[in-house]
């Protein structure tokens, strides 16, 4: 049974819901070890709902990376602090033995940019932005000692246009920002050895439209199969890319799409088969 990521701890922000936990399933069933970072914005939705207590979300997911075959860390941590992601850090490396791959997803949800949006436009920036960033710092130094280390940003590739943009303008330029951030960290890590990249759905890349349950699973199932083939990839020569999900499973000879498709509720399902692990409860720990 392929198990490619065996061993290989990953750190990720925004992998408790919708696209990112599809991912942290499917790279739990590669074998891969997840620390799931969440924070107070886990949860914000634009149904008008307050904030939810993030600690259930990160449980939860550390639940089903479990179920997958994977080993789970529950991280409560807000990735606006440096020092707080730096103490996840070192829990995370404490339990696993390092970090071999960061994969940043942490985004503020919210409803259309107007007057009564919830969110403020510096709340967007931090969230997304400068959250990536501090959490890429925070665990560089463990990245260098990896033999395979990988960064992955869930942002776009840079062709903003009108469509593309909509009604969020904030959102979008964190998306953006993310993007150019990651091209800067491609530079200055490549003599390390540390691939960095972005993978973006095809479908977002599209203009706006409403899409059915069975489709968005479809599409998160798609982008879990892309990350998986992105992270076994040999870093120090796949770096510096901004990716389509379905670029990347062509490049693997993966053109029929309705593999991903299910007729049924959404399953956020993948190609890979369960790995089988026997994995321990999922360790909490707060950073407050």
């Amino acid at each position: 049974m392929n198990k490619p990521l065996k061993g290989h701890t990953v750190l990720m922000s925004g992998g408790t819901r919708g696209t990112g936990l599809a991912i942290a399933r499917a790279i739990a069933r590669q074998g891969a070890n997840i620390a799931l970072l969440a924070d107070a914005h886990d949860g914000l939705h634009s149904s008008g709902a307050g904030p939810v207590d993030p600690a259930a979300g990160v449980d939860t997911a550390a639940a089903v990376v479990e179920a997958a075959g994977g080993q789970a860390l529950a991280l409560v941590c807000d990735v606006r602090d440096a020092d707080r992601l730096r103490e996840a850090v070192d829990v995370t490396v404490d339990r696993f033995g390092g970090i071999d791959i960061v994969i940043t997803d942490a985004e503020a949800i919210d409803g259309p940019d107007t007057e009564h949006s919830r969110l403020s436009f510096e709340q967007r920036q931090q969230i997304q932005l400068r959250g990536a960033y501090l959490t890429i710092r925070a665990a560089i130094a463990h990245l260098r000692k990896s033999r395979n280390p990988h960064i992955l940003s869930l942002s776009p590739p840079l062709s903003p246009a009108e469509k593309r943009v909509g009604d969020r303008s904030p959102s979008k330029l964190a998306e953006y920002g993310m993007t150019l951030l990651m091209l800067g960290f491609a530079s200055e890590l490549r003599e390390d050895g540390i691939g960095v990249n972005c993978l973006w759905p095809h479908t977002a890349a599209a203009a706006p439209r409403t899409r059915s349950a069975v489709e968005e699973a479809a599409e998160a199932a798609i982008m879990a199969a892309a990350v998986g083939l992105v992270l076994s990839g040999r870093a120090a020569t796949t770096t510096g890319n901004t990716y389509l999900d379905v670029e990347v499973l062509a490049e693997y000879g993966i053109t029929d799409l309705s593999r991903y498709t299910r007729e049924a509720a959404p399953s956020l399902d993948v190609a890979w088969p369960p790995s089988g692990l026997t994995a321990p409860g999922a360790q909490r720990f707060s950073a407050e």
